[in-house]
């Protein structure tokens, strides 16, 4: 048994989930299980990945074919956290298969979580990179200010307060206690896909009062590049918009964290009543705009978008059809 289980998912990356599967092998903490789950890539990726890791002929290393459809970030974090429960692992991380761990880093977050029992998790600040491996200077200060990084001393953080402030953690290297993650019961039963998976965990985290630890140094590297899905327009895809409507609806919290859910909850409302006049659903138009104003009565947005769709959804659908293609569903 080790002491931290190393989830991969990946999907049609072949060559860079080599870099983030060597920044696993070139950890200097050498305690670790890791596990490389294809989430039904296409053509020949899951076969050369597979052989690949083979090759390498580490136990500690293996790979996994998931079998259903592309299930998204929900099927294969859901699969990580039951290996780890089985294999009775203490920590357990999920690292993306475009990114990359510095050598240190799961000696630092399997240290400072031994030394502070009463935190959920750790991370650390981190460096972007592009497509070659190299850091991106602009885009890690862009990062470190839109994420609430910027002057951020080491320290516990409030896990629900900087969540919902600024989703200051990202999913991805982030290391779990394991007795953390099943005390909030891990994710919503009944979500699914890819969005609003890092949401979820961190919300059922916050909402029992959890602090996790905050390492001020960059050690580790966030890829950013043309694929993802953050860059093609997520809130296109019908799917992260239900999910993120179901997960903030069954929620309410307090002072500022309640006025960032209600904001959210009328953006979401706001695009789903796009989303249905595109479909030509008039009615459905009609209950999203009333439901964003409901939410968020304050935005000029949401009452220009709200109070078109109340009048007129057939010229609101005109116009997104016409401006947007039809509505997608996600792939991760």
């Amino acid at each position: 048994m080790a002491r931290v289980l190393i989830g991969i998912p990946t999907y049609n990356r072949p060559e860079l989930v080599r870099e983030a599967v060597k920044s696993v092998l070139n950890q200097t903490f050498q305690d670790w299980r890791a596990i490389v789950s294809d989430n039904v890539s296409s053509g020949d990726a899951p076969g050369r990945v597979r052989r690949w890791v083979e090759e390498i002929g580490d136990p500690r290393l293996t790979f996994f074919q998931q079998t259903e459809e592309n299930g998204g970030e929900y099927l294969q974090g859901r699969y990580f956290f039951k290996e780890a429960r089985t294999g009775g692992e203490e920590f357990m991380i999920i690292l993306h298969d475009d990114d990359v761990l510095g050598p240190d880093y799961v000696k630092t977050a399997i240290d400072a979580l031994t030394e502070r029992p009463d935190a959920a998790f750790f991370v650390s600040n981190l460096h972007i990179i592009g497509d070659d491996g190299e850091t991106i200077e602009v885009e890690t200060r862009e990062f470190d200010d839109k994420w609430g990084r910027t002057g951020t001393p080491e320290g516990y953080i409030d896990v629900l307060n900087t969540h919902m402030q600024t989703g200051f953690t990202p999913i991805s290297a982030a290391c779990f206690r394991m007795t953390a993650l099943e005390d909030s019961g891990f994710v919503d039963e009944d979500l699914f896909g890819c969005f609003p998976f890092e949401s979820n965990i961190f919300l059922r985290l916050g909402e029992r009062g959890t602090r996790a630890w905050f390492d001020s140094r960059r050690l580790f590297h966030l890829r950013r590049h043309s694929g993802q899905l953050t860059n093609l327009g997520f809130l296109n895809v019908e799917e992260i918009v239900q999910n993120t409507i179901q997960l903030f609806e069954r929620r309410q919290f307090d002072g500022e964290n309640e006025r960032k859910r209600r904001q959210l909850l009328g953006r979401m409302y706001r695009v789903d009543a796009l989303h249905r006049a595109r479909l030509r659903d008039a009615s459905g138009a009609r209950r999203g705009a009333i439901a964003a104003i409901h939410y968020n009565p304050k935005s000029f947005k949401t009452w220009l978008v709200g109070g078109l769709a109340l009048l007129c959804p057939w010229l609101v659908g005109i116009v997104v059809r016409n401006r947007f293609g039809p509505s997608t569903y996600s792939s991760c």
